[in-house]
């Protein structure tokens, strides 16, 4: 009788239209419920019924009610803007056979019904691996609905979730595909011919795109570096089919267990990498360094050349011979390699001290290497030490890029040239309290100048302030590509700009086009343009964020099946968040969440200060950044590939 009495529509609206209303983002929750975010961290509650009418991120408006108990809570009205619209997720079926898609993501749980775009011809399978669109939304039609664009891994694929991750964020999952031929383009540049010189490679054991070649001999003021780079500039010219290729993809994708080169396998592995007894067209550069370690910029020489590689060594037998001091069972072939070898280490000893004092050197962390199965689950993690032959190849190559970048400025006054602006300018107030905090007196001025961020990096290195440089970190900005010179704060240089690993990364192989214009004396444009510096950015962003995303993921698999083994391990603590702490484990390098609750049973006596990063119980601080602690590993949530992990 009341159902359709317009007395009471109209009551109903002037009700609703009479409580208050909100904008904000939908922050969902693993246990149904969620929040809506407004500006000014001004948040509402939302309810577990509600929540199903949104979707973590959605940007909406609503109305705000008072409960029976006094507490608001939020309803929305409209959708402002759609949380996902192309989404990665794996395919369910109902009940009755219809097909669904769950994403992807650790808040976005449910099964989203979906139709199948007449363009995928193969048979969804139960768990396969899909890109969907979302096509409705509760909030304008009646539910969520979705259609299936595409298939990228059938869910028995070892890869199925490295293909995955790579088409989340865009990136290319295959290598490019091979010219039916290569041909060396046609060039004005001499090239010389030092196939007689003995050069060495060093590099991990399966490593095929060996891209830079040594020689060193020790002079009467120092040493003389000659660094072999090898040059795909060669065979890809500007207008080559390639080009676009290269350009687009930027780097080569690195992901745990699986590499995606930029460049086509037998072009980047066989006719460009520095094979030994190979012949290879080159550009090198000829470095002269003193005694101190300072490069000696004036006699630095650029030139274009054939080489041939003498020895392919590998860090690990390098390393074992240098630190036992020539017993190890790995022995150098020739007594002018075990010269050669023992000269790059005396210098990079060298270079290092010089760079410790005048530049900036951080602290070596070591790699993580995931071991797979066939069935693409992880066999287990090895950790792996920088070890004194990656360090000698580390500092010849900053060496050369040092070299190149200040050539190429001084002649052109342009390059790929990369830049780190240290501080974020927006946040320096906080580093300036901080800092200030620590005992160090330094001005606004001072901490956003090159010269002041190198000394307070410099003094954190030598007085090993770990709890301040964990806590400064969070502030630095983010490195970018330029066309002009800029300091690279990072590094502590002035100008800094890589042109040592063309194969690998698009803006070197445009730093190799720059370096032959220079020895033709030709007059070129720069090639890096705004945009050009943007797609770099973001490419090189995508990666990092691939690989963590994988890495997260693998070690959430491993240690959902190594709970109970694993027992006891230690880790630093890098950051703590109003929630709980985040602890790096040394042996695997997986980051652990130590939720408030495993850290102190009584929640009032507990105070995580993320803005200190400090813990305090009863008001006494307990723990603080760089502290090592030991936690057990007590729970995985493989949908958000995280760790759940309790102090011991």
């Amino acid at each position: 009788m009341f159902k359709d009495n317009p007395l009471l529509q109209q009551l109903k609206k002037q009700i609703k239209d009479s409580l208050p209303t909100a904008e904000g983002q939908v922050k969902a929750t693993e246990r149904g419920f969620g929040f809506l975010q407004c500006e000014g961290n001004k948040s509402y509650f939302i309810t577990p019924s509600q929540m199903k009418r949104v979707m973590h991120g959605d940007k909406v408006s609503g109305i705000i009610r008072d409960g029976s108990d006094g507490k608001q809570s939020f309803e929305p009205e409209k959708l402002i803007e759609a949380g996902i619209d192309e989404f990665i997720g794996q395919v369910h079926f109902s009940r009755d056979g219809r097909p669904a898609v769950i994403p992807d993501h650790p808040l976005i749980n449910f099964p989203i019904n979906a139709k199948v775009n007449k363009k995928v011809t193969e048979k969804l399978g139960k768990q396969d691996w899909v890109v969907a669109k979302m096509l409705r939304h509760p909030l304008n039609d009646r539910d969520f609905y979705c259609e299936v664009q595409k298939v990228i891994a059938k869910s028995s694929d070892q890869f199925a979730r490295w293909k995955a991750t790579t088409a989340r964020h865009h990136l290319a999952w295959d290598a490019p595909a091979d010219l039916d031929e290569y041909t060396l383009a046609q060039e004005s540049l001499e090239r010389r011919d030092i196939t007689d010189v003995d050069f060495f490679t060093i590099d991990a054991e399966s490593t095929l795109d060996m891209d830079d070649a040594l020689h060193i001999e020790k002079i009467a003021d120092g040493w003389e570096l000659l660094v072999a780079i090898a040059d795909p500039s060669a065979y890809i010219t500007p207008n080559n089919p390639l080009e676009e290729t290269a350009r687009e993809r930027g780097f080569t994708l690195y992901l745990p267990a699986h590499t995606v080169p930029m460049l086509p396998a037998h072009l980047a592995d066989e006719l460009c990498s520095l094979h030994p007894e190979q012949k290879r067209p080159t550009l090198c550069a000829r470095i002269r360094i003193d005694n101190t370690g300072q490069l000696n910029y004036s006699e630095t020489e650029f030139f274009a050349a054939w080489m041939q590689s003498k020895h392919r060594l590998n860090y690990e037998n390098v390393s074992d011979w240098i630190e036992s001091d020539g017993q190890s069972s790995w022995q150098p072939g020739s007594n002018l390699l075990a010269i050669q070898l023992k000269e790059l280490q005396a210098m990079t000893a060298q270079r290092t001290s010089w760079r410790q004092k005048n530049a900036i050197v951080f602290a070596d962390r070591p790699d993580y290497r995931f071991e797979i199965n066939p069935d693409g689950s992880v066999a287990d993690i090895h950790c792996e030490p920088r070890r004194i032959a990656n360090r000698m190849v580390e500092e010849a190559m900053i060496a050369a890029n040092i070299s190149a970048a200040k050539t190429l400025n001084d002649h052109f006054g342009f390059a790929v040239f990369n830049s780190h602006a240290g501080f974020d300018e927006n946040k320096i107030a906080q580093v300036e309290e901080i800092v200030k905090q620590a005992g160090i007196e330094m001005s606004r001025e001072e901490l956003l100048s090159f010269e002041g961020f190198c000394k307070l990096r410099r003094q954190l290195d030598n007085d090993e302030m770990t709890y301040l440089d964990l806590r400064l970190r969070k502030f630095y900005s983010f490195s970018e590509y330029s066309a002009q010179a800029k300091p690279h704060f990072g590094l502590g240089e002035p100008c800094y700009g890589t042109w040592t690993s063309p194969i690998r990364k698009y803006g070197d192989l445009l730093n190799h086009r720059l370096l032959k214009a220079m020895l033709l004396n030709e007059q070129v444009d720069s090639p890096l343009d705004e945009a050009l510096s943007v797609h770099l950015g973001e490419c090189r962003r995508a990666h990092k964020f691939a690989e963590r995303n994988m890495s997260d993921y693998l070690y959430s698999e491993f240690y959902s099946r190594h709970l109970k083994e694993r027992g006891n391990e230690q880790g630093q603590l890098i950051d703590v968040t109003r929630g709980g702490l985040k602890v790096r484990i040394n042996e695997t390098g997986a980051v652990a969440f130590v939720p408030a609750t495993k850290v102190h049973a009584v929640k009032d006596q507990l105070n995580c200060d993320s803005d200190n990063g400090k813990v305090f119980i009863n008001g006494e601080c307990k723990y603080q950044l760089g502290d090592e602690l030991f936690i057990n590993v007590c729970e995985v949530k493989q949908n958000g590939s995280s760790l759940i992990a309790e102090l011991v």
